[in-house]
């Protein structure tokens, strides 16, 4: 009894079919690369925690005539240390930023390969009932010609059928891929449109929160920190050292180092001068770098904007003429199925509803893909 409990719920479980909201959470869990970029994250955040702790003391020891012991540890100007673990924090939140934008690169991936699956499986079901269709033609009518038009119509409908069955499993498969999961199917709802959804909202948004100014934000700022230390090479250091001397008398064997280095700001060696003006060139590079980056964000934006808006519009036209494509296919099937009309007639009407669904369908994918793409990059859902 206990086995075929156990074999129903595997069966079960084959059959299981994920919905939207469990695909993107086993993506956000399991992806590989997503796993790969949290790992390089922890690293950055744990450099960034232990950037401030004193370089690592130099020790030797060598024999010449008796055993030397030597050990010196450089201390650096305090304000060095906070700035080295403040560039260290301020490269951690760009990395973060960067794997946030990955999180959004993944969860439109996901969705869009879902929404992709399911019109895929609706022009299934509709290539179905175009078949049922063409085949109550196919017994009804006796003129041999007709019907052989009719089973090459139909074994086209079958051809189409099988191309988009190839497509689904092939999508399922890079799913699996995405999500580091086997998938069997999934379920996705009816895909719905925000009509009231304008340009200045999302230019704003992307402004206040896109992953993408996030993460150049935190660099810029990073980089200035590193100017601010670079500049700050003539602040004092010091060293400390202790040596030991097996050969010498109690006394004497042991000796303490203490050493001052100071450079003041004229004193720079060139290669240190160098490293400043690379330093100031870098931070004004990167504050150009923003400047353009917003503009292209706010094109690319722009751009998906003007393409959902077009398919809903499109979309919302076709569905004004959806109902007049199918009376005049019905009105057709009538005359064709009575012989009133011919089967190029027929066929003419047949392939204008065809079109005018697959318009449909293909109009709410491509508006769906276009939110996405904004969602990935302002990093706001809606």
């Amino acid at each position: 009894m206990i086995w075929i409990v156990f074999l129903a719920f595997t069966i079960f479980s084959f059959a299981y079919s994920q919905t939207l909201d469990e695909l993107i959470n086993l993506a956000l869990k399991n992806n590989p690369q997503l796993k790969k970029l949290e790992k390089e994250l922890s690293i950055i955040k744990e450099k960034s925690e232990t950037a401030k702790k004193l370089p690592n003391p130099s020790f030797s020891l060598s024999y010449s005539g008796g055993i030397n012991v030597s050990m010196r540890q450089y201390i650096p100007w305090y304000e060095k240390l906070e700035l080295s673990k403040d560039i260290e924090k301020q490269n951690y939140r760009s990395q973060f930023y960067i794997y946030e934008l990955e999180k959004n690169k993944l969860i439109r991936q996901v969705k869009e390969v879902s929404y992709r699956i399911k019109i895929y499986k609706d022009k299934i079901e509709l290539l179905e009932n175009y078949q049922n269709d063409v085949k109550n033609l196919i017994n009804l009518k006796k003129d041999s010609y007709e019907v052989n038009k009719l089973k090459i119509l139909y074994t086209d409908l079958q051809l189409e059928k099988l191309n988009y069955q190839r497509e689904i499993e092939s999508l399922l498969s890079y799913l699996k891929e995405l999500v580091n999961y086997e998938i069997q199917d999934i379920e996705v709802n009816e895909i719905n449109f925000r009509e009231d959804l304008n340009i200045e909202t999302i230019l704003r948004e992307a402004e206040r929160q896109s992953p993408i100014l996030k993460s150049l934000e935190e660099a810029l700022k990073r980089d200035r920190l590193a100017y601010k230390l670079a500049k700050e090479i003539y602040y004092p250091d010091v060293s400390l050292g202790l040596t030991y001397k097996s050969k010498e008398r109690l006394q004497d064997a042991f000796s303490v180092g203490f050493n001052l280095n100071l450079n003041f700001p004229f004193w720079r060696t060139l290669s240190q001068e160098q490293i400043v003006l690379e330093r100031k060139l870098f931070v004004i590079a990167q504050e150009e770098r923003k400047i353009q980056t917003l503009n292209s964000l706010k094109t690319q934006l722009t751009t998906f904007y003007n393409e959902y808006k077009y398919n809903l519009q499109k979309l919302n036209l076709l569905l004004s003429t959806k109902e007049i494509y199918e009376e005049d296919f019905k009105n057709t099937y009538k005359k064709f199925y009575s012989g009133e009309t011919d089967f190029q007639t027929f066929l003419t009407s047949f392939n204008s509803r065809k079109k005018s669904d697959y318009d449909i369908l293909d109009s709410k994918l491509n508006a769906s893909i276009s939110a996405m793409k904004i969602e990935e990059l302002i990093y706001t859902s809606f």
